[in-house]
């Protein structure tokens, strides 16, 4: 008898040239999409991770180990502040000394505060509140500088002392019960009017610009006094209001020079508020001209014998 056997048959399955390349990038982009999404998680934590690395932290000056400004256990919470930071300073039996330049991001001083920037400069990008204290100076080159949204100086309480050059170029700024013994410059740079209440004292050279979109208000209740030279530049698209309250009069014991090259002028006296001059000074206008606007002197008091002459092209009147 014949025995037959089945043999068995191998299925043998072979991928075309074709076939194997669709493989092939099918696990290239599979591959990609893995790493992808990898990568995309470690990114999203690195950067969750670096926003907490680089919060603001606000820093209360204790002066617990001293006057230095870089020791970290002279601040609350202990460290350094830097660019992003921000700043309480008060009183307290050692008061800080800068030992290099200082930025900041906000800083707010209160009675007692007095710090020394010992010939550097504190910039501050935020916000500035000097509700009080006195700011000065151990070199000659100290300055303080704002160049951020918001610069308050003083309060229904008080104000500050600012002993040291100041240079204020932000969104906004207003000025109350502030006495300033150096050279100042204050530029309006936003909208929204600024109503410096008054009652300061500038006992050096000031130069006031509005390069916003709003008015900018001096003596809005109280009366403002002028040691030295003021210069008044309207660039805005608005007024300069000055002298603008209070009868017992704004006081320019300096020289006065006006421009005024867009915007609606510079008001003297518009409201109840009156202007003047002392009889050795001049006001006149400056090298920018006045061609834009009104040039109001309402309630302006000058005993001088000097002649006063205003040289105004453009568009201007002068009441």
């Amino acid at each position: 008898m014949q025995r037959h056997t089945k043999r068995k048959t191998q299925k043998r399955f072979q991928l075309k040239g074709r076939t194997r390349q669709k493989q092939y990038q099918r696990n290239i982009i599979v591959t990609s999409l893995v790493f992808l999404f990898v990568c995309g998680g470690l990114l999203i934590f690195l950067n969750s991770r670096s926003e907490d690395a680089y919060a603001a932290v606000n820093y209360t000056w204790t002066g617990n180990t001293g006057t230095d400004w870089n020791i970290s256990t002279n601040w609350t919470p202990a460290g350094i502040p830097t660019s992003g930071d921000n700043v309480i300073i008060g009183a307290a039996i050692n008061q800080p000394e800068l030992t290099g330049d200082v930025t900041l991001n906000n800083i707010t001083t209160n009675t007692g505060a007095q710090p020394n920037l010992k010939g550097f400069k504190l910039t501050i990008n935020g916000n500035g509140s000097f509700n009080g204290g006195t700011i000065s100076d151990g070199g000659p080159t100290g300055a303080l500088l704002l160049q951020g949204t918001n610069a308050v100086f003083g309060n229904s309480a008080g104000g500050p002392t600012i002993n040291v050059s100041l240079t204020v170029s932000t969104s906004n700024f207003t000025l109350r019960n502030t006495t300033t013994n150096s050279i100042v410059s204050l530029t309006k740079n936003g909208g929204g009017n600024d109503n410096s209440y008054g009652n300061n004292t500038f006992n050096g050279p000031v130069v006031v610009s509005n390069n916003g979109t709003a008015q900018l208000v001096f003596s809005y209740n109280v009366k403002d006094v002028y040691n030295d030279d003021v210069t008044f530049n309207n660039n805005s698209t608005s007024y300069i209001y000055v002298a603008h309250n209070d009868a017992s009069g704004t006081l320019f014991n300096g020289n006065i020079k006006l421009n005024s090259i867009s915007g609606s002028g510079i008001l003297f006296g518009a409201g109840t508020g009156t202007a003047t001059l002392a009889p050795s000074k001049t006001i006149s206008i400056g090298s920018d001209g006045f061609s834009s606007g009104l040039l109001v002197l309402r309630h302006f008091t000058y005993s001088g014998t000097n002649d006063i002459t205003f040289n105004t092209t453009g568009n201007t009147s002068i009441t």
